[in-house]
């Protein structure tokens, strides 16, 4: 495939009978570029915003907050192969949200790592195989806004714009190295973890953020598991994210800090001024500082549950 043919025309579908059609364009068994758009970065309960399509040299952007009824399209997708860039992520939102199944994978991340790539960024890809380099501007907006910016719906028909000439020369380039099996397998364990991943994680793996193992005792894992259900319950009640609540390393700061202070001391200078200016959220965090400080030895994580694995 040349880097001509992916200048194809761009179609924006927010109409049914327009999803209709898309789906009757699709003939079974062949390739489909695919990639999503969420809305993690800016709600707690984030959900696919986008659906980008490349095949047959024409581009697709999928509005599913147009109220449309995607599941017709994805009927159709389940029996094609969708190339994809770091699908895990992709696939487990499209599961989770409309209980849709891939059966054959090519992804271009697995495919770079086997070939010993360095730099495995779709931008990075794209430069290398197709000589194009792709604008970054759109990677923190909030894809739920509508209308959405003639800069934006480029940024999105660009994630699967180059996938299928990207595909074409990794894969080339795998069949020379004799590792297109391997690539096949990798794709496979990708399909079947996504099929097996149980959404609604325990509560007793979640509350180990990043950090979480610097905190050498009993008290101090319950204490962050605490104060992580009160940063969940923060998020939930502004549908924000849990970061822009209060970041992991802050977090597991202020259980550190919970477990080496009294009852009735102040909150750290630590604590970042955009949840300083808040006064209610101030006081919940005090009271949920209390009440982590409090816990009796029972309420602790056994051990066994808080070793590093």
């Amino acid at each position: 495939m040349s880097v001509h043919s992916c200048q194809g025309p761009l179609h924006y579908v927010s109409q049914q009978s327009q999803v209709e059609a898309l789906a009757q364009n699709i003939e079974p068994g062949i390739r489909v570029a695919l990639d999503t758009e969420a809305d993690s970065l800016h709600h707690y309960y984030e959900k696919v915003c986008l659906i980008q399509l490349s095949f047959a040299s024409h581009h697709y952007i999928v509005d599913p907050l147009a109220k449309v009824r995607v599941e017709p399209l994805l009927e159709k997708l389940a029996q094609c192969t969708l190339v994809i860039h770091g699908a895990d992520y992709d696939l487990r939102m499209l599961r989770r949200q409309w209980g849709f199944e891939a059966h054959q994978l090519f992804d271009t991340m697995c495919a770079a790592q086997l070939l010993g790539y360095e730099e495995l960024g779709l931008a990075s890809l794209v430069k290398r195989c197709c000589g194009v380099t792709l604008c970054k501007s759109g990677q923190r907006a909030d894809w739920s806004r509508r209308p959405l910016s003639p800069k934006l719906i480029e940024y999105a028909t660009n994630d699967s714009r180059y996938l299928l000439c990207v595909a074409e020369r990794l894969e080339h380039e795998l069949r020379i190295r004799g590792r297109v099996e391997w690539h096949r397998e990798m794709c496979q364990r990708i399909l079947e973890n996504v099929k097996c991943h149980n959404t609604a994680r325990s509560e007793a793996r979640q509350w180990r953020v990043k950090g979480w193992h610097t905190l050498k005792s009993s008290r101090a894992h319950a204490i962050l598991r605490e104060l992580w259900q009160w940063r969940e319950r923060e998020a939930q009640h502004a549908d924000l994210p849990p970061f822009r609540i209060l970041g992991n390393e802050v977090l597991v700061r202020l259980a550190a800090w919970t477990e080496a202070t009294s009852a009735g001391d102040s909150l750290p200078d630590f604590i970042p001024p955009h949840l300083a200016s808040s006064a209610r959220r101030l006081e919940s965090l005090r009271r949920a500082v209390e009440h982590a400080r409090a816990l009796p030895p029972e309420k602790w994580p056994r051990p066994s549950h808080v070793n590093c694995k």
